[in-house]
């Protein structure tokens, strides 16, 4: 867990404790879930938008670009 937490730096919003379900997989956080929100405001598993970084740079939910701080780890 504590590599994938440090990769969330590379998302701009950052991890953040949320109550919401991930916009990309659909499934309700648990507690133990890291997550993040993108610039444009949507709620994600952390290791949902990472999986998504790779194959795209633009958000799932509006396509808007999503801004990263460096390169994924």
């Amino acid at each position: 867990m504590e590599k994938l937490s440090s990769a969330a730096t590379f998302v701009e919003g950052g991890v953040y404790a949320c109550d919401h379900t991930c916009s990309i997989c659909l499934k309700a956080f648990c507690d133990s879930d890291s997550s993040t929100v993108t610039g444009c405001k949507h709620d994600l598993h952390l290791q949902c938008i990472l999986e998504w970084c790779q194959r795209s740079s633009q958000c799932p939910m509006c396509w808007q670009a999503i801004n990263t701080k460096g390169p994924m780890r």
